[in-house]
């Protein structure tokens, strides 16, 4: 099997996030903004009393739908997945499959990454890899795929950027609705705008999660996040 294989890329990714468990729980304490308006976003659509949530994370679907019946739970978390499943089909199998298991008037709530703010990170971080990666980009440009190599060029981390504009797209033909919901995760503080935000507490704090509350459900807004969120609900 080679090492670029999807399936294999998603072993190598989960293995990275078994090895580093505080990760990810770290990076949302620096980035409280994200953190706050996803939390919002979820407990929005939950259940007012009682209800069933079913959270995909490293467990493959297919292992839960063998063993649940499907369209039991009020609302279905995908949060992570999508962006580490490191092939378009798998990705659309994912949000069929997850849909599945979503009962009448229930709620499938979905997230990407979007490519740009990747861009947004090298220039911030290491913004002459642009120029010296310029294969590299020009491919990362197409299909939005990341992948992370150790000094002996093995993998050891994959995630998918996709473009904002098709994550609706993505949703809607997954799930068969003609309408959904996105919501922008960071609104006008994406690209590490957040840095001072972050450190405010109180009232002071919450002033900017409602601002980012505002911008990312509107329209348009949603589209510059760093995070994007898609709701589709079912009738």
């Amino acid at each position: 099997m080679s090492a670029l294989e999807p399936s294999n890329l998603l072993s190598v990714t989960a293995e990275f996030y078994t090895a580093n468990p505080s990760l990810e729980d770290g990076r949302l304490k620096i980035h409280r903004i994200e953190f706050e308006v996803t939390l919002w976003t979820i407990l929005k659509y939950l259940p007012k009393a009682g209800g069933k949530i079913l959270d995909v994370g490293a467990v493959p679907l297919e292992a839960i739908i063998s063993k649940t019946d499907p369209a039991i739970f009020d609302v279905v978390l995908l949060l992570g997945p999508l962006y580490h499943i490191m092939s378009p089909s798998l990705r659309e199998s994912a949000i069929k499959q997850a849909w599945t298991m979503v009962k009448p008037s229930g709620v499938l709530i979905c997230a990407w990454v979007s490519r740009w703010a990747h861009y947004r990170d090298v220039a911030m971080r290491d913004p002459g890899r642009l120029h010296l990666k310029e294969d590299f980009y020009r491919k990362h440009a197409s299909d939005g795929d990341y992948v992370r190599v150790d000094s002996h060029g093995t993998p050891v981390h994959a995630m998918n950027h996709e473009l904002p504009i098709n994550m609706p797209l993505l949703l809607k033909k997954a799930t068969g609705l003609e309408e959904v919901q996105m919501v922008g995760v960071e609104g006008i503080l994406a690209g590490g705008l957040d840095r001072l935000v972050n450190d405010l507490e109180g009232d002071a704090f919450e002033a900017w999660v409602q601002k980012c509350l505002d911008v990312g459900n509107s329209d348009n807004g949603w589209m510059m996040s760093d995070h994007i969120i898609g709701i589709a609900r079912r009738s």
